[in-house]
């Protein structure tokens, strides 16, 4: 799977633009009827927010503002397509705010918070999830008690 493949490499440049233009090219394909066997799914829709979690570390800082407007956008798809996510979609969306958020926005916590209440409003908090929230918190005190309070 190309979007797979996309998510994996270490090394590629506009990881989560490539992996958005892939999705949106599986989507052309499939209302043209090109393609009729292999049609977009939730599982592709995770392997673009994959992308958007998996930037290189030094990723210029408008590649890493354009992959959080991509994951926002895809969240907002799966929603409208799919009325719920499953975990790994908000395991994703944590890592995502977690590394493309920076730390001194007043928004993080804001966003950490909304995207885990959507997921225990669909039902899908798990120890995964959990774990990818604490990270997301943060490890200093502050981070610690935020973390305590969400749960």
């Amino acid at each position: 799977n190309l979007l797979f493949a996309i998510g994996r490499n270490e090394v590629l440049m506009e990881k989560a633009t490539r992996a958005a233009k892939w999705l949106e090219r599986m989507k052309d394909l499939k209302r043209s009827g090109k393609l009729t066997n292999v049609w977009p799914n939730l599982y592709s829709y995770n392997l673009v927010l994959n992308s958007c979690s998996t930037l290189r570390k030094d990723a210029p800082d408008e590649e890493k503002a354009e992959a959080l407007k991509i994951a926002i956008a895809t969240f907002g798809e799966i929603r409208r397509a799919y009325r719920r996510a499953d975990s790994a979609t908000y395991g994703m969306l944590l890592t995502i705010c977690q590394k493309l958020v920076p730390d001194g926005d007043a928004m993080k916590r804001d966003t950490i918070r909304d995207v885990f209440q959507k997921c225990c409003q669909d039902g899908m908090l798990n120890r995964g999830v959990v774990h990818v929230l604490k990270g997301a918190c943060g490890e200093d005190e502050n981070g610690k008690l935020f973390f305590r309070d969400l749960l």
